[in-house]
C-alpha cells in the first residue's frame, strides 16, 4: 500500500522544515549560553547576542506555523487518499467476498481504521523523525560543551528507543481488540438507528438497549486495556528520562565545582537537557502508537489490497457478452440444500431473448434464489449446493460483472435509493433525457412530479418516500438504462393496482424486452399474458 509520489513530497518537506525547526530550537540555548557568557563584554555584544535570540525565537515560530500547515495538508490528503482506496476497494469486491462483512464493518474500516493508520502511523512517522533531529542537534552541541554530557544524553534516548518494542506484542494486540470492539459497537448501534421503527412497534427497546450497552461496556474495557499497556511502557520511559536529565545536571554541576565549565555553558546544558526530555518522551509515545498501529495499517493493507484498480473496471457497463447480445440464460442441474430441506433438486430451466417469464412460487420456495443465482451474489454459507448458470452457454462466474449488468438489469422489491435528488437516482448521476423522462413519466402519474418539486434531496432512509414510489423510481431508471433484460423479483409488490398494471402492461407490450417477473401474488387470467410460467416448489 504504496502513497503516490506527491505524498512522499509533502513528507519531505515536513522533514524539512522539521529539520529547521530543531536547528533553531537548538540554537536558542547556544545563543543564551553566549550572552551569560559575555555579561562583562560590550553592550554592542550583549545587543547582538540578544536580537539573534529574538531572530531565532521568530524563526521558531515562522517555522513551525509552515510545519502545522504543512502537516495538517498531508493529513488531509492521506486521508482522503485512503479513503477513496478503501471505497475503491469495496467496489471491486465480488458479491461473495463483499458478504463475508457486515455493512457496518466497512463504515468502521473507514470511520475507525483509516484516521488511526494517518495519525498514529504516517505522522508519528515524521514526528519521530523530527524528535531525532532535535536529538541529534542537542546531543552535538553537548559534546562540543562536555563530551560525557552527551554520552548520557545518547544512552538515555537509546533505551527510550528500545522500551516501546519490548511492549509491542502487548500494545499491537490490545490497539487492534480496542479498534475491533469499536466496529463491534458500530454493528450493534446501527441497529437503533436502521431498526428504529421495528424496534418500536415489536417494543423491544430493553432487548436493545442491554445489547447495545454490552458492546459499548466491552468497546470501553478494551480501550482501557490499551490505554493501560501504553501508560506502563511511557512510566517506564518516563522514569528513563528523568534518570538521564539528573545524571546531566549532576555532571554538569560537578565540572562547573570544579572549574571545568561555565556557568553560561552549564546553563546551555541544562536547557539542552531539558529540551531533550521533550524529544526523548515524544520519540517514546510515537514509537509506541507506531508500534500498535503497524497491524492496523497492515491490516488496512489487505483490505484495500495492494493492486489498482483495472482500467476496465472503472468503465461503465458494456452491453454483450464476449461481444455478443445475451441470447440465453440457463440453469442446469441445480440441486440446493438448507439443513435436511431441498430447495431444488437437479432443476433445470432457460430463459430466451424477447420472451417474457412468469415465475410463481411460496415464500421460502426458492423463487428470489434463482434471481441471485443469476446475478452472482447467492450467499450460501449454510446450504450444500451443486449445478451451474450459464449465459450464451458461457459459465456465470467467468462472465465480467461489467458484461453481464450491461445487458440485464434486477429490480428487488425495495429498490436502494442513494442520497442524492430524485434525478440522480433517476439517471444514476448521469444526464437526463427530457423527451424519455417525458414518454415514460405517464406510467408514475404524479410521482416524478413530486419528487422533482424543489430538487428536493432523498436518501435510502428517508421516510417521505413510500415503499411504491421507491419501486416506480427503480422501474423508470431500469428503463432509462435500457436494458434488454429484466429481472423483477416482486418489483411491482408496493404499486396500487393503476400503477402495477401499467407498468405491467408496458413491460409485456415491449417485443425488445426480455422479463423474468417473480411473484406469489399473480392471478390466472395475469399468468396468460406471459409467454411461459415457472412454477417453483410444486
Amino acid at each position: 500500500m504504496k502513497p503516490a509520489k506527491k505524498y512522499y513530497v509533502f513528507a519531505a518537506g515536513l522533514i524539512l522544515f522539521s529539520a529547521l525547526l530543531a536547528f533553531f530550537n537548538t540554537a536558542q540555548p547556544v545563543i543564551v549560553e553566549q550572552f551569560i557568557n559575555h555579561l562583562n563584554a560590550s553592550k554592542e555584544t550583549l545587543a547582538f547576542w540578544l536580537v539573534m535570540y529574538f531572530v531565532s525565537f521568530a524563526a521558531i515560530l515562522l517555522i513551525e506555523l509552515c510545519r502545522k500547515l504543512l502537516e495538517a495538508r498531508y493529513s488531509a490528503s492521506l486521508k482522503d487518499w485512503l479513503r477513496r482506496k478503501v471505497s475503491d476497494g469495496v467496489l471491486g469486491l465480488g458479491a461473495e467476498a463483499f458478504t463475508e462483512r457486515a455493512p457496518q464493518e466497512y463504515i468502521s474500516v473507514m470511520n475507525n481504521d483509516v484516521p488511526v493508520v494517518v495519525e498514529d502511523y504516517y505522522l508519528k512517522i515524521t514526528n519521530i523523525i523530527f524528535q531525532l533531529l532535535s536529538i541529534l542537534f542537542s546531543c552535538t552541541v553537548l559534546t562540543r560543551i562536555y563530551f560525557p554530557l552527551a554520552i548520557v544524553s545518547a544512552a538515555t534516548s537509546i533505551l527510550i528507543a528500545v522500551i516501546p518494542f519490548l511492549f509491542k506484542t502487548r500494545l499491537q494486540t490490545r490497539r487492534e481488540k480496542s479498534l475491533d470492539s469499536i466496529g463491534a459497537f458500530n454493528v450493534k448501534f446501527s441497529d437503533v438507528v436502521f431498526g428504529h421503527s421495528e424496534i418500536r412497534i415489536q417494543q423491544i427497546g430493553t432487548a436493545i438497549r442491554r445489547i447495545v450497552s454490552l458492546a459499548s461496556e466491552d468497546s470501553a474495557k478494551k480501550e482501557f486495556d490499551y490505554e493501560r499497556t501504553q501508560s506502563y511502557s511511557e512510566i517506564v520511559i518516563g522514569c528513563v528520562s528523568f534518570l538521564g536529565t539528573f545524571l546531566i545536571i549532576a555532571l554538569g554541576g560537578i565540572q562547573v565545582y570544579l572549574g571545568n565549565l561555565d556557568v553560561g555553558s552549564m546553563f546551555a546544558a541544562y536547557q539542552l537537557s531539558d529540551q531533550l526530555v521533550g524529544p526523548v518522551l515524544g520519540i517514546s509515545t510515537a514509537l509506541n502508537t507506531v508500534v500498535a498501529s503497524a497491524r492496523i495499517r497492515e491490516k488496512l493493507a489487505g483490505f484495500v489490497g495492494t493492486k489498482e484498480t483495472p482500467q476496465e473496471e472503472t468503465l461503465p457497463a458494456q452491453p454483450g457478452i464476449n461481444g455478443k447480445e445475451l441470447q440465453t440464460i440457463e440453469i442446469s442441474d441445480l440441486t440446493l440444500k438448507r439443513g435436511e430441506r431441498y430447495i431444488f433438486r437437479n432443476y433445470f430451466c432457460k430463459f430466451e431473448k424477447n420472451r417474457k417469464y412468469l415465475v410463481v412460487g411460496q415464500n421460502g420456495s426458492g423463487k428470489s434464489t434463482l434471481m441471485h443465482l443469476i446475478a452472482g451474489d447467492f450467499a450460501g454459507k449454510n446450504a450444500e449446493i451443486s449445478g451451474q448458470v450459464k449465459v450464451n452457454g458461457v459459465d456465470r462466474k467467468l462472465v465480467p460483472d461489467r458484461e453481464f449488468f450491461g445487458e440485464v438489469t434486477i429490480l428487488s422489491q425495495v429498490p436502494y435509493l442513494f442520497s442524492g435528488t430524485a434525478e440522480e437516482n433517476l439517471t444514476l448521476f448521469g444526464t437526463l433525457d427530457m423527451k424519455e423522462m417525458k414518454t415514460l413519466s405517464a406510467l408514475s402519474n404524479d410521482t416524478l412530479q413530486k419528487l422533482f418539486d424543489g430538487r428536493r434531496e432523498i436518501s435510502n432512509e428517508s421516510n417521505e418516500i413510500s415503499n411504491g414510489e421507491r419501486e416506480k423510481i427503480a422501474l423508470l431508471r431500469a428503463l432509462m438504462k435500457h436494458s434488454k433484460w429484466l429481472i423483477l423479483d416482486e418489483a411491482t409488490a408496493a404499486l396500487d393496482k393503476k400503477s402495477k398494471r401499467d407498468f405491467e402492461e408496458y413491460l409485456l407490450s415491449r417485443e425488445d424486452l426480455t422479463v423474468i417477473h417473480i411473484s406469489h401474488t399473480c392471478g390466472e387470467e395475469d399468468m396468460d399474458r406471459y409467454d411461459e410460467v415457472l412454477r417453483i416448489g410444486e
